[in-house]
């Protein structure tokens, strides 16, 4: 089975550079994404085939901001704890979101703070474009996020917020292989849905993450 690409969700870690340290009128950190020591999602992410009603995976996926450090350069970043439920089994890593260039970004430990993904720009308008992965000159459609619509009042959990729809991949078709991912961007709140198409020998394969529940300080 091919390996499935979580999206969301799963954010790793960015570059350490002066763009990340916080200061108390930085508006980014208040106004699209709240980067507080305490905040969580809660996530259910789905995995399966349409033409195969009984084959059908889902994980529960919490992220927690744990803590804030400093890193190289005396830059602020946040350890976000990951705990993924499959099946009854848990496992957790660890990771930090930074602000870098005027966008949220994921690290690694391991990787000397290199900026493993770019996941959303700050102040998107419609037409905007990034590549998810900056370290590499990639300037595929599969890894170039681009940002599809605005909405003002999107439907979520009984509420209407303002959101993006960011989308990456070629269009939807049922000939020939295919990926397409979309995505709804909330500020002030995060990902709050995300759904992915791909064929596999000749099949669709279905990836849906919906944001169940969050907490912000």
């Amino acid at each position: 089975m091919k390996k499935v690409n979580i999206i969301l969700i799963t954010l790793s870690i960015i570059l350490c550079v002066s763009a990340c340290k916080k200061s108390d009128n930085d508006i980014y950190f208040t106004s699209y994404f709240p980067l507080e020591v305490g905040n969580s999602w809660e996530y259910q992410y789905r995995y399966y085939i349409p033409d195969e009603p009984n084959f059908s995976d889902t994980t529960l996926i919490k992220l927690t901001i744990i803590r804030d450090t400093l890193i190289e350069d005396n830059i602020t970043a946040y350890v976000v704890e990951e705990a993924r439920t499959l099946r009854g089994q848990t496992t957790s890593r660890n990771f930090l979101w930074c602000i870098q260039d005027s966008a949220l970004v994921t690290l690694d430990y391991t990787a000397r703070y290199i900026p493993l993904i770019k996941h959303y720009a700050l102040n998107m308008k419609i037409g905007d474009n990034w590549s998810m992965y900056p370290q590499f000159n990639n300037t595929s459609v599969y890894t170039t996020k681009v940002v599809k619509a605005e909405y003002e009042n999107y439907p979520f959990q009984g509420q209407k917020v303002p959101a993006f729809l960011i989308a990456r991949g070629n269009p939807l078709s049922t000939e020939g292989a295919f990926e397409r991912t979309e995505e709804i961007f909330a500020p002030r709140i995060g990902k709050i849905a995300e759904t992915r198409w791909e064929t596999v020998y000749g099949r669709i394969h279905m990836h849906e993450t919906k944001l169940l529940a969050h907490y912000s300080n």
